[in-house]
């Protein structure tokens, strides 16, 4: 959270707002971290009430924090890394798609079978058709 949102909470400093707890819905949390105070919304606005809360089994997005020392080598090594999950993505869908393949080949085979038991016993053409 920000330090705005720390003394609207009543807190008279930061450091005091360390660790208390904060309910957030029906649950209860703790304060783990608080920036300074900087403008999210167009700075016209003043600035107001700001929070991150973290929730594992949701992440989408992946924010790191670089030294600014080494910032290209490091730069580096994320994009070899991204292109490596990108690879294993890949073949995670070209294997789904070979599952999709073979159920879709099992299933013409268990039909292909139907049709012929129902054509040997006199169905028609239309009555082949309304059947699938």
């Amino acid at each position: 959270m920000n330090e705005y949102t720390v003394y609207a909470l009543g807190h008279s400093s930061p450091t005091e707002a360390m660790g208390e707890p904060l309910t957030v819905g029906n649950q209860e949390v703790r304060i783990s971290g608080i920036v300074k105070n900087f403008h999210y919304l167009p700075v016209m606005e003043r600035i107001e009430i700001f929070a991150l809360y973290c929730r594992p089994l949701e992440f989408a997005y992946m924010l790191i924090k670089l030294s600014s020392t080494h910032i290209q080598a490091i730069l580096a090594g994320l994009t070899i890394l991204m292109k490596v999950v990108g690879y294993f993505a890949f073949l995670s869908i070209c294997i789904a798609c070979l599952g999709f393949l073979g159920i879709a080949i099992y299933t013409a085979e268990i039909k292909m079978k139907e049709v012929c038991i129902c054509k040997v016993l006199g169905a028609e053409l239309y009555q082949l058709i309304f059947y699938f």
